[in-house]
């Protein structure tokens, strides 16, 4: 954390950070940005079958919308967002694409073990304040799922505030937002400026990165966490 909030300009902004000592005894007094540590990790403890269910303090009121996508393509696109933002690769060394899916198979990346946080929501799709959505459907049938995310928000739409929507959200549309996006904030200390967070937008993008041995190795973990019976039905691989 320390190193995070070192980091991350945002972090720094919303309390002197100091030297590590000074920052290990407002660790210990709970006066950072996260508070006290160990009320926190009460909380999620109580409910450790759920711990990567985010906002579980909160499950009653809040709806989540949980959105996942072919796996090799979540791996790329980790990739991808942890080489351009610093604070991402200060967490963990980043290196060349086959040594970071190495550490994403693993579990050995800032966002943990990929298969743990998927089983928390997938085990939840039925849920009423949980929506899965999956992003090959979002990309192929944005309308439909448009409509869908706003029955589940509980919004009426009409057709017209449908397609406002869906050409708002668009890629080319996202991808003009993302090139006008403040200049400072590029080539500073958060970001490389050539990073983009509107890459891409196309499906399988893995098929360009994997080498043949790689791409069998990928697949074979992914057999094995997806024979599980915590993930039958699962449609993202």
């Amino acid at each position: 954390m320390y190193h995070f909030c070192n980091g991350v300009k945002a972090m720094r902004d919303a309390h002197e950070v100091g030297s590590f000592e000074e920052f290990a005894e407002s660790f210990m007094r709970g006066d950072v940005f996260y508070g006290p540590y160990f009320q926190n990790l009460k909380s999620y403890w109580k409910r450790r079958d759920d711990a990567n269910i985010l906002l579980l303090r909160y499950e009653d009121l809040s709806k989540i919308i949980y959105v996942y996508r072919n796996i090799k393509d979540v791996c790329v696109s980790m990739y991808h967002f942890c080489n351009g933002v610093k604070a991402m690769r200060d967490a963990h060394e980043v290196g060349s694409f086959e040594e970071f899916a190495e550490s994403f198979m693993r579990g050995d990346v800032f966002y943990g073990p990929y298969f743990q946080n998927l089983k928390s929501y997938w085990k939840r799709r039925d849920d009423a304040n949980i929506l899965l959505l999956r992003y090959e459907d979002l990309s192929k049938n944005p309308h439909q799922n448009v409509s869908k995310l706003a029955t589940f928000l509980d919004r009426k739409l009409d057709v017209d505030q449908v397609n406002d929507i869906v050409r708002r959200t668009s890629f080319e549309e996202m991808k003009k937002l993302d090139d006008s996006y403040d200049t400072k904030t590029r080539g500073n200390e958060e970001f490389d400026e050539s990073y983009r967070f509107i890459r891409s937008g196309q499906p399988e993008q893995w098929k360009s990165h994997f080498t043949p041995s790689l791409l069998n190795k990928m697949n074979s973990w992914i057999a094995e966490n997806l024979s599980t019976e915590e993930l039958a039905n699962f449609d993202g691989s």
